[in-house]
């Protein structure tokens, strides 16, 4: 995560329903490249979240 990463994060943090047109208007960067970014986020955020996961603890 980089720091513009960290800054969409903490815009998304102060107010969850920014728009990426808002979001891009304060970081200098277009909605398109704020949705790739939080589309790699969120995929990040899968992975890590999948990871953690041990099949001995599920309850089959």
């Amino acid at each position: 995560m980089d720091e513009v990463d960290k800054k969409i994060v903490s815009i998304l943090q102060e107010d969850g329903r920014a728009s990426l047109s808002s979001i891009g208007k304060e970081l200098g960067m277009s909605h398109v490249a704020i949705r790739k970014r939080l589309k790699n986020l969120s995929e990040k955020l899968v992975k890590v979240s999948t990871q953690n996961i041990l099949v001995s603890d599920l309850p089959l």
